[in-house]
């Protein structure tokens, strides 16, 4: 099973997974890095054997300027379906390791604000690859009427932009045929052997994390370990697909364009293959294509998804038209005072005019 965890520092990640797994996988207040971390783990409990890894971000939201720190997240996500999806290619499958994210758990920091601009595209980006579950970090911050609000301020947002959270806890709560109760809210806590119980020590007592009226830990971890584990691996082959479909249609995209260059092969030529409608018709024959539109050369040329590329295309579009609309308006605005001046000195020539005639009217009297 491989989780990814997401979230500035400082939000109690690493004190979440150690308390969620009951044993110490990660560090706490590890250095910022711009790379991803994987912490692999076995974990055994009643001859039940679970190989775990844990995907870190230990650096994102850290740094001054913010703009694209999802990036490196959705090009793992990106680069692990990718590899996947070329290892389902080969001739040994059942050597496979299955190194795809199957669920994210975003962590938002108790503001009492919102989601923050750099929330709103991280979540977007992310849950358009992976099951997302978005997660208030240290929540007892805040107070029940805080944290309420705090609650339904982030399921506005998150309807209002289109975020897609992962669909097993709407399921899951349809079923029940209540409303959905996420983000779920938690409370770091460390492991106390005297109270035999995860919990936080305060000035004025203890806070057992595992009770439901303090933090939503409980339903969280039944949500992902005791109920949902199998059903998330499973789900991810949804986002695999659509993520597959896309890249096997610029595979045949980008073998059209090479064309010209390659030539024949045995049997049928690549310019006979069916390479728009019905690629599943040219049979074994798809594997010309997928043998020069291999991994190495996708690597290469795949400039035209990477996200930093995207997002700029769009903010260069937006300039381009935000640029051109201020024209057209100055040119209208430039337009209405030319016909204004047209006008005003027409008005002027009909009034010489006026006087002319009655110039010429004098004249005709004195004569």
């Amino acid at each position: 099973f491989n989780l990814m965890v997401v979230g500035q520092q400082g939000l109690g990640k690493s004190t979440f997974v150690n308390t969620l797994f009951q044993a110490h996988i990660l560090d706490k207040g590890c250095l910022k890095t711009t790379n991803i971390e994987k912490t692999y783990v076995l974990l055994e409990e009643e001859n039940v054997s679970l190989k775990l890894c844990i995907i870190d971000t230990p650096g994102f939201g850290d740094y001054s300027d913010n703009s694209f720190s999802w990036v490196p997240i959705c090009e793992y996500i990106d680069s692990n379906f990718t590899q996947f999806m070329f290892n389902e290619e080969q001739p040994f499958r059942n050597l496979q390791v299955d190194a795809r994210v199957h669920c994210c758990l975003y962590f938002i920091s108790p503001s009492n604000k919102g989601l923050s601009p750099l929330d709103i595209v991280s979540m977007q980006e992310i849950s358009k690859r992976v099951n997302l579950i978005p997660v208030i970090a240290k929540s007892d911050g805040l107070t029940l009427d805080e944290l309420s609000n705090f609650k339904l301020q982030i399921k506005e947002i998150i309807s209002k932009q289109d975020i897609k959270i992962c669909d097993l806890l709407l399921k899951d709560q349809e079923k029940l045929g209540v409303s959905v109760d996420y983000p779920f809210a938690i409370i770091g806590g460390t492991y106390h052997p005297e109270k035999k119980k995860f919990g936080r020590e305060y000035k004025h007592g203890f806070v057992d994390v595992m009770e439901e009226k303090y933090s939503d830990f409980t339903k969280i971890s039944n949500f992902i370990i005791k109920e949902n584990m199998i059903d998330l691996i499973h789900s991810t082959n949804l986002y695999y697909e659509i993520w597959r479909d896309k890249l096997l249609a610029f595979r045949f995209k980008k073998i059209a364009d090479l064309l010209a260059n390659i030539g024949e092969n045995n049997g049928k030529t690549l310019s006979e293959l069916n390479l728009e409608d019905d690629i599943d018709s040219n049979g074994l024959d798809n594997y010309k294509v997928y043998s020069i539109i291999n991994k190495m050369y996708l690597d290469r040329h795949m400039l035209d998804w990477d996200p930093i590329f995207i997002h700029k295309q769009w903010d260069l579009k937006k300039s381009f038209n935000d640029l051109v609309s201020t024209q057209e308006k100055k040119f209208k605005e430039w337009k209405r005072t030319l016909f204004n001046k047209q006008n005003k000195f027409n008005d002027e020539i009909d009034v010489l005019h006026s006087r002319v005639k009655m110039l010429q009217k004098e004249c005709l009297k004195i004569e």
